[in-house]
């Protein structure tokens, strides 16, 4: 019985990621605009299936560390829910609920 119990201790510490992507560095595209309808600036760009989604933070408890002026290519596995306080594009600014660099 407590062997049963261990086991199933173990299990429930394990996550399941839904996706998985590769972040590939800043989005400078809007960044020379300075109006209020231009859209974010300065976002992460991770790369999910071919397309592009956009995110600011990693959760607090990521090790990841992003550092735009040294970037490579960070192969992820990762869960998000669409931003709905989002300043750019509806379905294409994420908030990052899981992450785990690969």
């Amino acid at each position: 019985m407590l062997i049963g119990l261990f086991i199933l201790q173990c299990g429930a510490d394990e996550l399941t990621y839904e996706h998985q992507g590769v972040i590939t560095g800043l989005d400078y595209r809007k960044c020379a605009c300075q109006t209020p309808t231009c859209g974010c600036c300065g976002a992460f760009i991770v790369e999910i299936n071919k397309e592009a989604y956009y995110f600011f933070t990693l959760p607090k408890e990521s090790d990841i560390i992003l550092e735009p002026q040294h970037f490579t290519h960070i192969p992820v596995k990762l869960n998000f829910i669409f931003d709905p306080e989002s300043c750019g594009p509806a379905g294409r600014y994420i908030l990052i609920t899981d992450i785990i660099q690969l």
